[in-house]
């Protein structure tokens, strides 16, 4: 990267932003150069990306999914409490107890609809034939 010159600051800004680039020494300069690259986002394919919006009636929310390797900073600028590290696994826990429910009622409801299409009783003389018998 160039150092800025006064030409590059945008015209919105005031004299001042102007002045304080003019005054900055190549040190300093480089040590941003270097903050600025090491907080940049890495990007890094995800095994996983799976991104949608669901339309609610009055707003509208995104859902995002992403499996890739981990590559943030584990650094925080805060404590992590007890209570935080316990709301935060039992959200985890519900969040995954939750999918395998949706999960596993979409998968019996496939398994149940195509067993209906085709024509496959599981019990027979089961509940529907009783029915049938009762009613004639």
């Amino acid at each position: 990267m160039e150092k800025p010159t006064a030409s590059d600051v945008p015209l919105s800004q005031d004299a001042s932003a102007s002045a304080i680039l003019s005054n900055i020494t190549p040190e300093q300069w480089t040590a941003i150069e270097k903050l600025v690259l090491e907080r940049r986002a890495k990007t890094n394919p995800k095994l996983i990306d799976i991104r949608f919006v669901v339309d609610v009636v009055v707003t509208r929310f995104f859902v995002v999914l992403m499996v890739g390797k981990d590559r943030r900073d584990r650094s925080r600028n805060h404590p992590v409490t007890g209570l935080t590290k316990l709301g935060n696994t039992f959200a985890a826990v519900l969040l995954l107890l939750g999918a395998n429910l949706v999960i596993s009622a979409f998968i019996l409801l496939t398994l149940y609809l195509t067993k209906s299409a085709l024509r496959i009783n599981l019990m027979p003389g089961h509940m529907s034939e009783q029915l049938e018998k009762w009613s004639k």
